[in-house]
């Protein structure tokens, strides 16, 4: 049976591409908070924002380097996952590319989230760790713990399939407007936080600050 390919495509197939979509949404937690945290800790930052570089700037540029590193994962687990749907061909499993179809849509609103999360989480201060492990506790664990109720829930009453894709389909809705909440709420987060502090820059200060970037930036 292993050396069946119909059944390699339809039953290991779908717990790998279902572990890339977790672990590159991992890592885009662990990088949009990175560089941010440490900025912060150290103090960089502060520097930073006490030049005309505007935090505006600064997320700009951490969201393009997030496409950057990712983007191309991305595209690649998209034309991964449409490969697979496309080798559903029995008739017992042509329901399935539609999972497929909902896993692919809600990655990009799992990506920005993490991200603008990550970055405002980071702008915290909270050690690096805590801060990677919110991020991803904030975005992903309360959709995902909906979806493993249900899952439990059902799996000694038995549900339809038309009732098994109208939840799908709710939750998959309901996962990108929470996304998208997310989104704002940091935004938000961001926009109240004072980020610099309130102490004077003396002269020395500034000739540290010059020192800063020439050397870090």
């Amino acid at each position: 049976m292993l050396s069946n390919p119909g059944f390699i495509w339809v039953s290991v197939a779908p717990y790998t591409l279902f572990g890339l979509h977790v672990v590159l949404k991992i890592l885009v937690a662990v990088e949009a908070s990175r560089q941010l945290n440490q900025d912060k800790r150290s103090g960089a930052l502060e520097l930073l924002l006490a030049t005309r570089i505007r935090m505006s700037d600064i997320l700009s540029g951490q969201l393009a380097v997030l496409v950057k590193l990712f983007g191309l994962a991305i595209l690649l687990l998209f034309a991964v996952n449409l490969m697979w749907s496309t080798k559903i061909t029995s008739a017992n499993d042509r329901d399935l590319p539609w999972m497929v179809w909902g896993g692919l849509a809600i990655l990009p609103f799992d990506s920005l989230a993490l991200a603008w999360v990550g970055m405002a989480l980071a702008l915290q201060g909270r050690p690096y760790h805590r801060t990677v492990l919110a991020t991803i506790g904030r975005v992903m664990v309360p959709p995902w713990t909906i979806f493993l109720g249900f899952y439990f829930f059902t799996t000694g009453v038995g549900i339809s399939l038309a009732e098994a894709k109208t939840f799908f389909f709710f939750w998959f809705d309901a996962t990108a407007i929470y996304d998208l909440g997310l989104v704002l709420w940091a935004k938000r987060i961001i926009a109240q936080k004072p980020l610099l502090t309130s102490h004077w820059f003396s002269s020395t200060s500034v000739d540290h600050l010059q020192i800063h970037l020439h050397t870090k930036y």
